[in-house]
């Protein structure tokens, strides 16, 4: 990556970054309000969304 580029780089990582959250946070609450029960909501909403963090987190340890 050129110096002039850094920005431009720096950018699209950010964008990639906040677009990944915001879907992230739009499927947890679409299976939190899926469910309905508010406990057993919550308890499945977590779950999915630390079992897919640690799934991409595995997948990032393999990659190196």
């Amino acid at each position: 990556m050129t110096a002039d580029r850094a920005g431009t780089a720096s950018a699209l990582i950010n964008v990639a970054r906040m677009v990944g959250a915001t879907i992230g946070v739009a499927l947890l609450g679409a299976i939190f309000a899926f469910l309905g029960e508010a406990e057993t909501a919550f308890i499945v909403a977590m779950s999915a969304g630390g079992s897919a963090q640690l799934l991409g987190s595995f997948i990032a340890w393999c990659l190196l």
